[in-house]
């Protein structure tokens, strides 16, 4: 397990006990990687939105999420939410 992985689960625990401090440096951690992928499909200020709108899920469904990666489930949710803000667009 990489460190990163580490702190991302450590990050997830304290989450799930609704530590607001450690939810904001999981964001502050992880959403430029994912604004980035984001901003090759879609325009900056959409990619920030579907970022940020699977953080609001994240935190409101803190209690019942059973991850084991958090990038996996990152990266899922924003692939997903990506695809469907596309297909609206069409």
């Amino acid at each position: 397990m990489t460190t990163e992985n580490r702190d991302n689960d450590q990050f997830l625990s304290l989450i799930k006990e609704g530590n607001q401090s450690a939810f904001e440096a999981l964001y502050r951690s992880n959403a430029a990687d994912f604004n980035s992928f984001d901003r090759k499909n879609v325009g900056s200020e959409a990619a920030e939105e579907i970022v940020q709108d699977v953080f609001v899920s994240l935190w409101m469904r803190r209690a019942e999420l059973e991850v084991t990666s958090f990038r996996a489930y990152l990266f899922s949710s924003v692939r997903y939410r990506l695809i469907r803000h596309m297909k609206q667009e069409k």
